[in-house]
């Protein structure tokens, strides 16, 4: 959490303390949290991140909240597909309270976001903040966008969030055999569309992923739980969403993580690595798992 979001929650009278990971797992800590929840005993432990490489145990994190009387809410903003497609475990039959999501992201939809539960007491409450308050019109633009998200899901949404996961295996082993530093290696590197790189022996996340801008391959710094360093994130975060939509495979992946060796770890030019990344993306020109039009 940066310290302007910090401040503003302040400002709300909200004390926020981070949740232990662990490190060597990319998972929650539990026995480090069991101490921590009776010690500072909070109404809510939020789970879920900008990166989730692995399912948490989330029944073992609501033994935890039940015991000091807190509700659990589970970010699954870059999940929800993936949920939907039912390759990552349904938050809600675990043991969260209330789930929020991005409705684009893995979902497929336009901007923004949905709030979930099972709990028909706190939909109400929820309800009564939402309308009349936070919001008072909608889009019906963004309405049938979202409606064609989720048939499109209900569709093509196991396929799709199947391929994201072997899509995401593959890139990650190819990045490993490549020489990039790929977190989580003993466990699989990851269960679910995202792939994290180790990135300070590279300089930074921020650095690299500017870096990989220029030869057309967009991807983003993030921090990891892992020694920090001066000016920059710790990792470079990847995800399989789009290029998975776009029909991308296996095949793929593996040209995708030599084409960032050879920038990043190897040093050819930004211009000649551009140039077979455009060519390779020139045969993808249709968006699939979707209903034909």
């Amino acid at each position: 959490m940066s310290d302007a979001q910090q401040r503003g929650l302040r400002r709300l009278r909200l004390a926020v303390h981070e949740i232990p990971i662990d490190p060597a797992a990319m998972t929650i800590d539990l026995d480090a949290l069991t101490r921590r929840a009776l010690e500072i005993r909070p109404r809510v432990l939020a789970v879920g991140a900008s990166l989730v490489l692995f399912p948490y145990d989330l029944v073992a994190v609501r033994r935890i909240a039940d015991a000091v009387g807190a509700r659990i809410l589970f970010d699954a903003a870059h999940l929800a597909g993936l949920i939907a497609g039912g390759v990552f475990p349904q938050p809600l039959d675990h043991g969260a309270d209330v789930l929020t999501m991005s409705t684009y992201k893995t979902f497929g939809g336009p901007p923004g976001g949905l709030v979930l539960t099972n709990d028909p007491a706190i939909a109400e409450r929820l309800d009564r903040i939402a309308y009349p308050g936070l919001t008072a019109n909608f889009d019906m633009g963004r309405v049938a966008a979202l409606a064609v998200a989720e048939a499109d899901l209900m569709a093509c949404g196991t396929a799709y969030a199947q391929r994201c996961l072997e899509n995401a295996q593959v890139l990650a082993a190819a990045l490993h055999s490549e020489g990039f530093a790929v977190v989580a290696r003993d466990r699989g590197y990851t269960r679910s569309h995202h792939v994290a790189i180790d990135a300070r022996p590279l300089g930074g996340g921020t650095g690299v992923s500017r870096r990989l801008e220029g030869v057309n391959i967009l991807t983003t710094g993030i921090p990891l739980p892992l020694p920090p360093i001066p000016g920059d994130y710790t990792g470079l975060r990847l995800g399989t969403q789009e290029v998975t939509r776009w029909g991308m495979g296996p095949a793929e992946m593996g040209r995708i993580a030599r084409f960032m060796a050879r920038h990043i770890l190897h040093g050819e030019s930004a211009a000649t690595v551009r140039q077979e990344v455009v060519k390779m993306r020139e045969a993808f020109r249709a968006i699939g798992y979707c209903i034909p039009a």
